[in-house]
């Protein structure tokens, strides 16, 4: 068997073994969705990290931002719009400053047609101090008269921020994790981001066990927020749970306060949540230990949006490890769509993106590859939002030959079917 042979002999098998053992399956049927050519959308000879996306529903395109390490080792935070068509337009600077600029994340605001893109901003330069910031950027691009401003400047270490946009209450909120004092855990804080930049803070959760990746969404139907993380409620990150919480559009917790989404005995973590209105339902994922192992699967959990939670599945597994999952729903409400980096096991142990649409009823749909490893170098850490007939995926690639980190990307179209032409 060649070495192209065994690539496709192992990505088979990453989602034939789920339908064999799971109540809910992704599996290989042999569909061939339609998916663009790659798109490079950063490419310098320097390292970029941590990728974003936001859909600006009004203009059917996607900005995607993120991370780059300038020479010297200087952090920035750049963007690059990208059509539902797979057009690029023109990289520009969101922020850079005096120090390093980390972890941008991004929403639009289809109320005032423009995009917030928020950060974690090292404002002593050594790491112990982090604030959030954020910037205002028009649908077109950024302006010189919309400047970046503090939205947590106090002397706390805030990093890891996510955000979400309520066009009902014409808000942001903002939520990351933040370090009180060097002698206390973690906890998850949040702000309340407004049109004129004002705002106010949120407490989401804090206590004695180290909290960690924040995620949020924002549910049109009834006016709120979910908020959901990872917490080692062990102390000893040998037993990490999923917790989340609702929030109404004040920021206040509704009933009944905080809750667990998952309490097995082994470590979950890396969470992530969406939305999904037409069905007031919200899915959670996240990356579980499988039997103490060093394996991790991604499993998921409906909740409607009175908060009544529903079965725990699997959604992607193998033998191999799948990790750091991300989801977005569309603009209709109707269906959410997961991304993740997936371990291949032929040539090498690298690792590959993969994705599949899941709809509200649970019912997940074929599993797909998005991009695969090459033989020395991985892709890894995937964005996604889900357009009106498109989803943009997004991931940090590694270039081949090179230490070079770049971002790429590819528009998917999950439901037109890719039909091979075939000469006679």
């Amino acid at each position: 068997m060649n070495r192209l042979k065994l690539w496709v002999s192992e990505l088979v098998l990453v989602c034939v073994l789920l339908s064999a053992v799971w109540p809910v399956v992704a599996n290989s049927s042999g569909v061939n969705r339609s998916q663009s050519a790659y798109l490079v959308v950063a490419a310098e000879d320097n390292w970029k990290w941590s990728p974003a996306i936001a859909y600006a529903s009004t203009h059917n395109e996607y900005l995607v931002v993120w991370e780059t390490i300038l020479a010297g080792g200087h952090h920035a935070i750049y963007g690059r719009r990208v059509s539902a068509s797979g057009q690029m337009y023109n990289e520009f600077l969101v922020y850079s400053g005096a120090n390093n600029s980390l972890q941008p994340a991004v929403a639009y605001d289809i109320t005032h047609d423009r995009y917030l893109v928020v950060w974690a901003y090292d404002s002593t330069g050594d790491g112990t101090d982090g604030d959030i910031y954020g910037r205002f950027i028009p649908w077109y691009g950024p302006i010189d008269g919309e400047a970046a401003f503090g939205i947590d400047v106090g002397r706390t270490n805030a990093d890891k921020p996510k955000l979400a946009y309520s066009p009902t209450s014409d808000e942001y909120l903002v939520v990351w994790r933040e370090l009180p004092d060097v002698n206390q855990q973690y906890s998850i804080a949040g702000g309340l981001i407004y049109n004129d930049k004002t705002g106010y803070p949120v407490a989401i959760s804090s206590g004695p066990e180290a909290r960690d990746f924040p995620d949020v969404t924002y549910n049109l139907v009834r006016n709120e927020f979910v908020v959901v993380w990872d917490e080692d409620l062990g102390r000893d990150t040998m037993d990490l749970d999923i917790r989340a919480i609702r929030l109404d559009f004040t920021g206040a917790p509704m009933p009944p306060g905080e809750f667990a989404v998952t309490t097995s005995t082994s470590n979950e973590q890396h969470p992530t949540v969406a939305a999904c209105y037409k069905a007031d339902e919200y899915l959670f994922v996240w990356q579980q230990q499988i039997n103490q192992s060093t394996n991790e699967n991604l499993y998921g959990r409906m909740m409607t949006g009175s908060g009544v939670l529903g079965q725990t599945y699997g959604v992607a597994g193998t033998t191999l490890p799948q990790r750091f999952p991300r989801l977005s729903c569309n603009p209709s409400g109707s269906e959410f769509f997961l991304v993740w980096h997936d371990q291949y096991a032929q040539p090498l142990f690298r690792w590959g993106v993969w994705a599949e649409v899941i709809h509200t009823n649970f019912y997940v749909e074929p599993c797909f590859e998005v991009v695969r490893p090459s033989d020395d170098r991985d892709r890894l850490y995937p964005a996604v939002s889900y357009g009106n007939n498109s989803a943009l995926v997004v991931w940090q690639h590694a270039r081949d030959n090179t230490n070079y980190l770049d971002i790429w990307g590819q528009v998917v179209w999950p439901h037109t079917i890719f039909l091979p032409l075939v000469l006679k």
